[in-house]
């Protein structure tokens, strides 16, 4: 598992949402196109936000896991 957190200071990208890994390091960024929208949900709550990464495959790719609350 990853870790999803919102960054809404990043000098870069207010949407920005960051990955961490299990030792909360940061091992990157959600891309921007999809960081706007998940931005959204994340800051209103609207939903639980995890996700999950192969290590035997780069970090480019996360796939999320959107929990309705």
């Amino acid at each position: 598992m990853v870790s999803l957190v919102r960054q809404p200071d990043n000098r870069y990208d207010p949407n920005a949402v960051k990955v961490d890994n299990v030792s909360g390091v940061q091992v990157g960024h959600i891309k921007r196109e999809l960081a706007k929208p998940l931005a959204s949900i994340m800051d209103r709550r609207l939903a639980r936000v995890e996700g999950s990464a192969d290590l035997s495959l780069d970090w480019s790719f996360v796939k999320l896991i959107i929990l309705c609350i």
